[in-house]
């Protein structure tokens, strides 16, 4: 999920041969603000994982939602969990940094705004809609990376 909808799923030396799923829940309640695949990839080092996302960056999640399933060669211990669960940054509130979703409900908020006949202002929504082609043009750069 690391823009959009991209990354729903990771794999990293996947051959589909796990021997252990492990669903992680989270411990607090907020939106998913980022995820930090680095440091995803730096704890499950040396063995073959796949990682699927429940959840998409700028939803609001509760206490004891399924945040993600784990698939491992590997039994992740209690300490791994903790770690897994870090790398999920989990705040009060959405940003930008990694969820496009948000910055685009507001650019289109704008966007009405600035249409309305009480505003009128269409310089504004002009420089909105290109906020929005940026971000779509940002977006299609991260698919072609995750799929090609």
């Amino acid at each position: 999920v690391m823009l959009i909808e991209v990354a729903l799923s990771k794999h990293f030396n996947s051959d589909g041969n796990f021997s252990f799923t492990t669903a992680i829940h989270v411990d607090r309640r907020g939106y998913i603000q980022a995820i930090n695949w680095k440091a995803l990839q730096k704890l499950l080092k040396g063995t073959s994982w796949s990682i699927d996302l429940k959840v998409r960056l700028g939803d609001y999640i509760q206490v004891d939602s399924q945040l993600l399933e784990i698939k491992t060669q590997i039994q992740l211990s209690p300490g791994q969990i903790k770690k897994i669960r870090k790398s999920v940054i989990i705040g009060t509130d959405r940003t930008h940094s990694q969820d496009l979703r948000y910055g685009l409900q507001q650019l289109t908020d704008i966007t009405l705004r600035a249409l309305s006949p009480s505003t009128n202002d269409p310089t504004t929504a002009f420089e909105a809609l290109n906020g929005i082609e940026a971000i779509l043009l940002e977006w299609t750069k991260v698919n072609d990376k995750q799929f090609n």
